[in-house]
């Protein structure tokens, strides 16, 4: 041991406190705001309108985990949702 600390060669691990609810929650609200900036720039047509819909509706679920944080499988399903938007923004703007 050196100065009283751990063994030579002995790993320390720190325990470090689990991410807040609202850490969790920004990737997804920045992934849907990003579909929705994307969506804007689209011309109008109803697929665009619906695209943009469904950005508002995603966006107004997760705001209200800031309150009463998901299970963990309900911020992945939002997530994979939010991935399926993005491939459907994509489609529409080639």
């Amino acid at each position: 041991m050196l100065d009283g600390g751990s063994p030579r060669g002995a790993k320390e691990y720190v325990r470090r406190p689990s991410q807040s609810p609202a850490r969790k929650i920004s990737p997804v609200l920045d992934a849907i705001r990003q579909a929705l900036a994307a969506v804007s720039t689209l011309p109008e047509s109803q697929e665009v309108s619906d695209l943009r819909d469904r950005c508002l509706a995603y966006e107004h679920i997760a705001e209200q985990w800031a309150r009463e944080p998901p299970a963990p499988e309900e911020r992945e399903a939002l997530m994979k949702r939010v991935l399926t938007l993005h491939v459907l923004v994509c489609r529409v703007r080639r």
